[in-house]
Order: C-alpha cells, then structure tokens, then sequence
C-alpha cells in the first residue's frame, strides 16, 4: 500500500494534518515525535536537549529510525510523521510543510500541550531556539546518513502552513497523492498568496493577461518567497481569496538567475515595505514580519 511521509518545519501542523489524512484514508498513523518526546522525558530532558545529546549517543537515533525503516515491510496504508522518513521509505509519497518562522514561534508558545519543550522568554527567542533545534537536528542527520532535510528537492510536495487552515493543507496533499498514485505530473510547490511576498506596485505594468500567463513564479531568500512573476497572477489569487495557489520555484538564496545575479542581489534593488504597505491595504491584510536569514533551506 502507497505511504504518505510528511515531515516539514517545526509547528508546521505535521501531526495534526497527518492524523486528520489517516482519518480520511482510513490509514494508519505513525509517529517518530511522539517517540522522541517520550525518550526526551524519560531522560528528563526537553526535545532541543536531546536533539543535542543525540549528536553524541547515536543509539538515540537508531532505536527511533530502525522503527521506521521496519514499515517498508508493513502491507497497511499509514501517514507517517517523521523527520526522516522520506529518506528511509524512499518509494512513499514525500510531504514537506513549510511555514513562516514567525508564525512557528507564535504557534509553539500557544500551544500548552508541548510539556518538554524548552521555555520561551518571547517571540524573538522562541525563533532563536526552533532554528537552534532544527540545525540540530539537520547536522545530525548530515552526518550519519549524508542526508540534507534542508534540500527541498528531496520531496515530491510541498506545502506552506503559515496562514491556512488544516482542511485546505489536508486537500492539496490529497489531490496531488491521487495524482502521484497514477503516475501524473505533482505540482510540487503550493503556498498561500498571503505568503508571496511583492516586489512591484500594484500600478506598475498592468496588463490583461491570458490565463496561460498568471502562473506565479517566485524566489525565496531567507525560506521568503518573493515574486518573480507574475503579480496578475497574484493579485488576482489575492482578489479571489485563494487558500493556496501552486507556484514554481526559480531559485534561492545564492542561487543565479537568468543574466547572473543571485537571488540576494536581484532583491537588494528592491525596496519592500512601500511596496507591501499597498499590497495590504488593496486586500486587507498584513504580511508577517520578514525574518530574515531564520529559515537555511535549499530548493
């Protein structure tokens, strides 16, 4: 039977979108942070002081992983939600959930059930430890297994959490699982319009577009996606309260575009708050604070 694997950003939804997926496929849930969780409490340590003591007891990664590799063998549907899962049942169908650092940190401190989880003295430090935690958890797996959770070319999905709600998340896996299960095309990367941040006044360059031309690409600089074409497509998204719109993925970081620059150089022309301030008052919303070099992703 197909298996969903999804892991994704820390308070990205993982085990809340997995368990309501398993409900729908009447699947089988399994999870490697409820497994974590319990070793963390039973040495007495939060999930962050773990994550650091595994970097030297290899054990603790062994006694989880070899729990997950044993599913390979298991004939039931399940969604699994684990960390390294994509890599260890590589045949599954490989979910990534992206959110806004901002929106992460905001979550983690709501949330009363995360016991050992380490405290928070505000929202600045809560984003300070969940990168903390995640490049954690990213070196660790770098070396024992040369495995790069950051490269996001390594998932057949991925999906930004930041402003929807669970069932609009829940209905883009499933639509684009159902495609995968025929051997159809994926349409990989899905965001939020809210998420894509503005690069040109609402003013600048309108036009009537066909169809064909409102697809929205988009660079990302420090895990924000930007639009690099085309903000009809967005705007109109935007106008028509889209949940989520699929996008392609040119480039990121220091990554080069067409003529040479990097992302980074290609956005230093650019001056965003302006810009952004009219996006928000056209629509009625506003954007989360740009975080700036939190998120160490690659594409």
């Amino acid at each position: 039977m197909p298996i969903i694997t999804i892991t994704g950003d820390l308070a990205s939804g993982k085990s809340l979108v997995a368990k309501r997926i398993c409900s729908l496929l009447n699947a089988d849930y399994f999870s490697t942070g409820q497994i974590q969780r319990e070793i963390a409490a039973k040495y007495g340590m939060t999930t962050l002081e773990l994550n650091k003591f595994s970097e030297t007891h290899p054990e603790i990664d062994e006694e989880i992983d070899n729990r997950v590799k044993m599913l390979a063998h298991d004939e039931r549907q399940r969604v699994v939600d684990s960390r390294m899962a994509w890599y260890f049942l590589p045949d599954s169908f490989k979910v990534f959930l992206s959110t806004n650092i901002v929106c992460a940190a905001e979550r983690v401190m709501a949330d009363t059930e995360r016991s050992n989880e380490p405290v928070y003295a505000d929202r600045n430090d809560a984003m300070l430890k969940l990168q903390e935690r995640k490049r954690s958890e990213n070196k660790r797996y770098l070396e024992l297994y040369d495995a790069d959770c950051s490269c996001l070319s390594n998932f057949d999905l991925v999906v930004d959490t930041t402003y929807s709600v669970p069932e609009d998340t829940i209905k883009v896996i499933i639509s684009q699982f159902d495609e995968w299960k025929q051997g159809h095309a994926v349409e990989r990367f899905w965001y939020s319009p809210r998420s894509i941040l503005p690069l040109r006044s609402l003013l600048a360059g309108q036009s009537t577009l066909g169809n064909e031309e409102l697809a929205i690409q988009v660079v990302v600089s420090g895990g924000n996606p930007y639009a690099y074409s085309s903000h009809e497509g967005l705007a109109v998204a935007l106008r028509n309260g889209q949940a989520y719109t699929s996008v392609k993925v040119i480039a990121c970081d220091d990554e080069r575009l067409p003529g040479g620059v990097t992302v980074d150089q290609y956005l230093e022309g650019f001056t965003g708050s302006s810009v952004m301030q009219e996006w928000e008052k056209e629509f009625g919303f506003e954007y989360l604070a740009v975080s700036g070099r939190f998120s160490e992703r690659r594409f």
